[in-house]
């Protein structure tokens, strides 16, 4: 796993890095062991890389797919809930856009698996 990021010294860019590069192995680890990620941590891990000025791509298509895949249902299922943490689809939009791009995630990937999941939420 790298995290790749624009910084001005080699010591500010090492701990630039290990932040998103923490938070991203504990989801990966977390996932291994069963569990999906929150909202919450994708939101985290996202404030950060966007703060930090920062991506984490995950070089496993596997594992990108799947962490963005939960990310889109998760962030639908919110929306259609309307529970406050995502409260509009703009937000929404604007999360899974951002998400994709701190994972490094091909535009036209991300753009299927949304297309994807909101097909399936309504059906």
């Amino acid at each position: 796993m790298q995290v790749n990021g624009k910084t001005s010294s080699l010591q500010q860019g090492q701990s630039t890095k290990v932040a998103p590069a923490l938070v991203l192995r504990r989801l990966i680890d977390a996932r291994l062991h069963g569990s999906d990620p929150s909202l919450q941590d994708l939101m985290q891990l996202r404030t950060l890389c966007k703060e930090l000025g920062v991506t984490v791509p995950i070089q496993v298509t596997n594992t990108r797919d799947a962490f963005y895949r939960h990310a889109v249902d998760t962030s639908l299922e919110v929306v259609q809930e309307a529970n406050g943490m995502i409260s509009s689809r703009e937000e929404a939009r604007m999360f899974l856009g951002s998400f994709a791009m701190y994972l490094e995630h091909e535009d036209k990937r991300a753009l299927t698996q949304l297309l994807a999941g909101v097909a399936a939420r309504t059906r």
